[in-house]
């Protein structure tokens, strides 16, 4: 398997799906016994290639997805789909460490702490980020 490939791939549909954002209905267009029927499919007898799992599964959810990052959406706050907080999720995706487990990804369990030290901190008045550690 060829990673520069998948990711290559899927970062283009990523990028479409983006850039049809204000074109494409807000509401999706397919309602839930046709999304079953699309994406409960039975599976294979034997591996597929992973590209071909990712433009069939595109292909099945599309016409589901609800256009919530666009600009004209005015229902829920749903997405933090910002270019940082979508390729930090890929990243951490792709580390694929145990957070859980400090020991086994010490990098995947830090971050998670970070914001109740910091609130504790600011809770004594340590905040070092502001003057005087308030």
């Amino acid at each position: 398997m060829d990673h520069d490939d998948v990711l290559g791939a899927t970062t283009r549909i990523a990028a479409q799906w983006l850039d049809s954002l204000d074109e494409r209905p807000i509401a999706a267009r397919a309602g839930l016994t046709e999304l079953r029927e699309r994406l409960g499919v039975p599976l294979p007898d034997g591996p597929v290639p992973a590209l071909e799992v990712i433009e069939q599964l595109a292909e099945a959810a599309g016409p589901g997805l609800l256009a919530s990052p666009s600009g004209r959406f005015f229902g829920f706050v749903i997405g933090g789909g910002v270019p940082a907080a979508v390729a930090a999720d890929w990243l951490t995706t792709v580390w694929d460490q145990n957070a859980g487990l400090g020991r086994f990804g010490a990098s995947g369990s830090v971050p998670s702490r970070l914001p109740a030290r910091r609130a504790g901190a600011a809770q004594r008045g340590l905040d070092r980020r502001r003057p005087g550690g308030s």
